[in-house]
């Protein structure tokens, strides 16, 4: 039972809260008030949930095939545009990124605390 509450409570509300900040940056307020970004994660959160419970085939269709084909978009895109920052084109004025290729420097850190080594584990985990 603890486990179906972390999940539906912990989970999905943190996503959806995420979700919320991001489309407020992406409206270009990057500083929105806690309300509205809270009020956008439910709105996300309920559609979803309604979605689900009026049609399960419009669930399956949502959740399978329209996500698999924004994250394949996705992954081509970041392809492309690698390739295009690699080629030398500067997207919004930045200087040539041949620097990230070094691989003296392109791990290079320094920080060296508990808290950068466990975030670094939790975003790896995260990705995933």
């Amino acid at each position: 039972m603890y486990g179906i509450v972390y999940i539906l409570l912990c989970n999905v509300s943190r996503n959806a809260i995420a979700f919320g900040s991001y489309v407020m940056t992406v409206a270009g307020q990057a500083d929105a008030a806690r309300g509205t970004v809270i009020g956008i994660a439910i709105a996300a959160t309920s559609t979803a949930i309604l979605l689900h419970i009026c049609s399960r085939r419009a669930g399956i269709v949502i959740n399978d095939d329209t996500f698999t084909v924004i994250k394949a978009l996705l992954l081509v895109a970041i392809i492309v545009l690698d390739f295009v920052k690699a080629g030398g084109l500067r997207l919004g004025g930045a200087r040539k990124s041949t620097q990230n290729f070094n691989p003296d420097t392109v791990v290079y850190t320094t920080y060296y605390d508990v808290g950068s080594y466990s975030d670094s584990l939790l975003y790896i985990s995260n990705s995933y």
